[in-house]
C-alpha cells in the first residue's frame, strides 16, 4: 500500500488488491473517494493552532462516516491516511478516545513517510476467490437469458418479475435481520427511484422482451450496457468520456444492430430486441442512479433489500392492477425461476459487489463480457447454436466493451462504469 501526492491537498492511495482511492483534504475533513463517489470521510477538530512558528497545530480526529462495509476496511489504511493529512497541516493528529477504541490504530500520529505494507501469503487466494466470485456472478447472469424462456412461456412477464423480487427481497431482508441491521427511513427516496428504476423497470422490460426474443440476443444486446451506462452518465451528470469510450460506443452499436437487424434484403427489428435494448437503458440509468444517491451510511446489503423490496411491491400492484393472476408453474419453469432468483439474483449480486470491492469496477468489467458467451454456450448445448450473425454482433460487442473498459496501466487511471 502506498500514498502518491499529486498536491497538498489531493493524492491517490494504491492498496495491495490494485483498487485506487483518491484523498481530498476538505476543511476539517479527509474524503475518500472511491469510483467517483464519496465512501468514507474523516472529521477533524482543531485542539491546538499554529500561533507561532515554534506551535505545533494538534488535531482530534473525532469521527467516521462511512457504511459499516467501508469502516470494517478503514483500519489498515488509516496510519498512511492520516500522515497524509497531518503533513498538509504540517501538524499531529490523536484520536478521540471512543474512536482509538473500535479502530486500535497508533494512538497518536506525527507524519513521518508513508509505510509500505506488504502482501501477505494469503492475498494470492483471496484474490484467486475474489475472482471466482465475479465469474460466478456473470455466469449466471448469462444464464438468466436462457432460463427465462420456460419461465415467461408458463408466466405472465410482470407475474414473473413480481415473484423473482418477492423471493429475493425476502432473503435479502432476512440476511440485514440476521445481521443486526435494519433499512433506514431517512433514505426512502433513495430506495424507491433506485427500486423502480433498478428492479421494476428492468424487470418488466426484461420479462416482455424475453417473451419475444432469443436468449443470445438479449444477452448481446445487454451486454452493451457498460457503454450506455458511460453514456448516460455523460449526458446527465457530465462524466468524463474516455476517447476510447467515444471509439467504442458506436462499434459496439454496430455490434447490436448486426444481431437484430440480421442480414439480407428484408431487415426487421423484433419487438422483443426494442424491449431488451430498453431494459439495458433502464439498467444503465439504475447505475448512474446509484452513483448518485445509494447511501453512503448503510451496508449494501441492508440497502439492496430496500431496492428488491420496492421494486418487488411495485412489480404485485402492476401485476394485480392489470389483473394478472399469480399462478404456481410447471416444475421446470418453477426450478428456472428459482435459480434466476437465488443464483442469478442474490448470490449474483453479494459475488459481483464482492468483486467489485476488491478489483474496481473496470477490472470487474471485463467478465461481463462472459455473459453473451455464457448464453451462446447453454444455447448451444440445448441445441440452438448462435448463428453466423450473432457470432459476429458478438465478437463487435465484446472487443468494443473491453477496449472501452480495460482498466489502464496508469496508477492514476479511474475505474470504468460497469454494471
Amino acid at each position: 500500500m502506498r500514498i502518491e501526492p499529486h498536491s497538498r491537498q489531493t493524492a491517490t492511495l494504491h492498496l495491495e488488491d490494485g483498487r485506487e482511492l483518491k484523498l481530498q483534504v476538505k476543511p476539517h475533513a479527509l474524503v475518500f473517494v472511491w469510483d467517483d463517489q464519496e465512501v468514507i470521510r474523516l472529521h477533524f477538530r482543531t485542539l491546538r493552532s499554529a500561533n507561532s512558528p515554534e506551535d505545533t497545530p494538534l488535531f482530534s480526529l473525532e469521527s467516521v462516516e462511512a457504511s459499516p462495509e467501508w469502516k470494517a476496511q478503514l483500519t489498515p489504511w488509516l496510519q498512511s491516511a492520516l500522515a497524509f493529512f497531518s503533513q498538509y497541516h504540517g501538524g499531529r493528529i490523536i484520536l478521540a478516545k471512543t474512536l482509538a477504541m473500535a479502530l486500535s490504530p497508533q494512538p497518536e500520529l506525527d507524519p513521518p513517510a508513508c509505510p509500505a505494507v506488504t502482501t501477505s501469503g494469503t492475498f494470492a487466494l483471496s484474490i484467486l476467490f475474489t475472482y471466482l466470485c465475479v465469474l460466478f456472478a456473470a455466469i449466471q447472469w448469462g444464464a438468466n437469458f436462457n432460463l427465462a424462456i420456460p419461465v415467461v412461456a408458463e408466466m405472465p412477464p410482470v407475474v414473473a418479475g413480481a415473484t423473482r423480487y418477492l423471493l429475493a427481497a425476502l432473503i435479502m431482508l432476512t440476511l440485514t435481520y440476521i445481521r443486526g441491521e435494519h433499512v433506514p427511513l431517512r433514505h426512502a427516496r433513495a430506495y424507491l427511484v433506485l427500486g423502480l428504476v433498478g428492479v421494476f423497470g428492468f424487470n418488466l422490460l426484461f420479462f416482455l422482451g424475453m417473451q419475444s426474443t432469443s436468449a443470445v440476443n438479449g444477452a448481446l444486446i445487454m451486454a452493451l450496457n457498460p457503454l450506455l451506462t458511460a453514456l448516460i452518465a455523460w449526458v446527465s451528470i457530465g462524466e468524463r468520456l474516455q476517447l476510447r469510450q467515444w471509439l467504442a460506443f458506436p462499434i459496439g452499436l454496430l455490434g447490436v444492430a448486426i444481431v437484430v437487424l440480421g442480414a439480407g434484403a428484408h431487415l426487421e427489428i423484433s419487438h422483443g430486441d426494442i424491449l431488451i435494448f430498453l431494459a439495458s437503458l433502464s439498467w444503465a440509468a439504475y447505475n448512474v442512479c446509484v452513483k448518485k444517491m445509494m447511501p453512503t451510511d448503510t451496508s449494501g446489503i441492508a440497502s439492496t433489500a430496500a431496492i428488491m423490496t420496492v421494486g418487488a411491491v411495485a412489480l404485485t400492484l402492476v401485476a394485480l392492477l392489470s389483473g394478472e393472476h399469480f399462478v404456481m408453474p410447471g416444475q421446470h419453469a418453477a426450478t428456472a425461476l428459482l435459480i434466476m432468483t437465488i443464483g442469478g439474483g442474490v448470490l449474483a449480486y453479494l459475488c459481483w459487489n464482492a468483486g467489485i470491492r476488491r478489483l474496481g469496477a473496470g477490472r470487474a468489467a471485463i467478465f461481463l463480457n462472459l455473459v453473451p458467451v455464457t448464453s451462446m454456450v447453454i444455447a448451444a448445448l440445448e441445441g440452438v447454436p448462435p448463428t453466423t450473425i450473432q457470432l459476429t454482433g458478438a465478437a463487435l460487442v465484446i472487443g468494443a466493451v473491453s477496449f472501452a473498459s480495460w482498466p489502464r496501466s496508469s496508477p492514476a487511471s479511474e475505474a470504468a462504469t460497469a454494471r
